[in-house]
């Protein structure tokens, strides 16, 4: 992954990028729980970007890689 300076987010190489968006989590029970036991999350927003992926930290808009012809 390659962070420019217009807080756009490139992934690079072959494997895949995991973004995990908290902003509007509404419940969560992290803060309560012992080590090693199941938490809950409600309204949590994932994103897996692959190779040629844009995200835009600021916006947070994601943008797909077009498809590259054979």
């Amino acid at each position: 992954m390659i962070i420019r300076n217009d807080d756009t987010l490139e992934i690079i190489g072959s494997g895949a990028v995991i973004l995990v968006d908290g902003q509007n989590i509404r419940h969560s029970n992290i803060a309560e729980i012992a080590d090693g036991s199941p938490i809950s999350v409600e309204n949590i927003k994932v994103h897996i970007l692959e190779r040629g992926n844009q995200y835009n930290l600021q916006t947070k808009k994601f943008e797909a890689k077009v498809n590259e012809m054979i």
